[in-house]
């Protein structure tokens, strides 16, 4: 499960960098598929996932209760997110990328810090 966790904070890394360096890259292609039926299921799936695996991965690694924490609010997030309507869910993720250039690389920094949290925690 530590393997899993370390390829997510791997793509968490390049992501992160994407959004700091060229932010409009990312949002523009969110803003483009945020009314594809697949994105809202992916999004849903990918955060189900994630949570098992942070809840199975959390006695190996080096913060079982933060990592405990971080799969539970998954989960949460992702049933919170399928019980979302649809018209609700895509309103909120088109707010949420039209932030502006300087506060995505700030929220970009953030998420570089949280994929090396990530990457520690597991190595």
């Amino acid at each position: 499960m530590t393997t899993i966790i370390a390829f997510f904070s791997a793509a968490l890394f390049i992501l992160s960098l994407i959004l700091i360096i060229t932010p409009d890259t990312l949002l523009d292609y969110i803003k483009e598929q945020v009314e594809v039926p697949g994105f809202r299921m992916t999004a849903v799936a990918i955060r189900i996932i994630g949570g098992v695996v942070f809840i199975l991965a959390a006695e190996e690694s080096r913060f079982p209760m933060v990592f405990l924490i971080i799969g539970v609010l998954a989960l949460v997030a992702g049933f919170v997110i399928a019980a979302l309507p649809r018209k609700t869910f895509i309103e909120m993720i088109s707010r949420l990328a039209n932030i502006n250039s300087m506060l995505a690389r700030l929220s970009g920094l953030g998420t570089l810090l949280a994929a090396w949290f990530l990457m520690y925690a597991v190595t």
